[in-house]
């Protein structure tokens, strides 16, 4: 995947979260590779909101929360 960039990165108990915004017309799934800050990372899993307008200003700006395992 090109170019993402990393807005956010968080420890939590079930490993590493990272708010990302993805290039336009990228959307990321369990599997990609991304590569953050020169750091090789592989997506364990996508996290969706519940908030339904907080989801939508992010899907429209491509932004998403990943699980993230380094490479």
């Amino acid at each position: 995947m090109e170019n993402p960039l990393l807005i956010a990165i968080h420890k939590v108990s079930m490993g590493v979260m990272a708010t990302i915004q993805f290039p336009t017309g990228k959307v990321p799934k369990i599997g990609d590779i991304v590569i953050l800050e020169g750091i090789s990372y592989k997506i364990a899993g996508v996290v969706f909101s519940v908030n339904p307008i907080t989801q939508g200003d992010r899907l429209d700006n491509n932004i998403h929360d990943c699980r993230i395992e380094k490479l």
